[in-house]
């Protein structure tokens, strides 16, 4: 019996935390001019398969009009990065989604993993739904996945600086990102320090907002000089052409660009 409340509390908990990064991501797609859909309760692509807990189309008006990004949300004891990415490979397929988020809950996501990092066309992220100051993280999660999907749909060679602008964007949120964790972990175990630690705190968080705006310029502006009539890339990985400055491996996130 015990046993058992025990996995209702865990559910209800998961059931809570999914809808809460639903509720998060909903705000945000307002704003980007995208479409998210609770998609955890629908079978997908796969016969019987509900993987993939929320969607989100890009909207019309873009270039990457049409791809998606699938999000998994959890919050379980024992989840590793591993079954993590697994999941967010299903999820895909299940999804017929181009870029994977995965949304870690603070509360309980594996020891020592980074507060975002990418892993070819996943990214995975940690997220604290009662903290509003971590709020940065999955708001640079989702513009990320948005900077991929735009890649992922053109190829035109006159168009490499953009990328590679993006692409850098990314690596500074990554950097970002590691640097707003040390230095949060910092605060909570030196006291005596505690206000310029906050201080420094304060300027990584700036940091990172700044860059995920810097992503969001360039994904707008690369938009407005790609026309209607270029070719997009077809959605089927094994179809893509090799994609510029790609990591060369799905399974090792970007390094860090000082």
């Amino acid at each position: 019996m015990a046993r058992r409340e025990e996995a209702d509390r865990s559910t209800r908990h998961g059931e809570e935390f999914e809808d809460a990064v639903f509720a998060f991501v909903s705000k945000n797609c307002q704003k980007s001019g995208d479409i998210a859909k609770h998609t955890g309760n629908e079978t997908g692509a796969i016969k019987h398969n509900k993987k993939g807990d929320i969607v989100v189309k890009i909207g019309p008006d873009k270039h990457a009009s049409g791809t998606q990004i699938v999000i998994e949300a959890k919050e379980r004891d024992g989840y590793t990065l591993e079954q993590a990415t697994k999941e967010l490979e299903e999820a895909r397929r299940n999804r017929e989604a181009d870029v994977g988020l995965f949304v870690f809950s603070k509360r309980k996501s594996p020891e020592n993993i980074e507060r975002l990092a990418r892993y070819g066309n996943d990214i995975v992220v940690v997220w604290d739904a009662v903290d509003s100051t971590s709020d940065v993280i999955l708001d640079a999660g989702l513009a990320t996945a948005r900077a991929i999907c735009v890649q992922t749909r053109s190829r035109a060679k006159e168009h490499s600086a953009d990328f590679d602008a993006i692409i850098k964007a990314i690596r500074e949120i990554e950097r970002q990102a590691r640097s707003l964790e040390e230095i949060t972990k910092f605060s909570n175990t030196i006291k005596s320090n505690s206000e310029k630690i906050l201080h420094r705190a304060a300027i990584a968080q700036e940091g990172l907002k700044k860059e995920v705006k810097i992503l969001d310029e360039k994904i707008n502006g690369l938009q407005k000089v790609i026309g209607d009539g270029e070719e997009a890339v077809p959605l089927d990985p094994q179809s893509r052409p090799p994609r510029r400055s790609q990591p060369s491996s799905s399974a090792d996130s970007i390094s860090a660009v000082n």
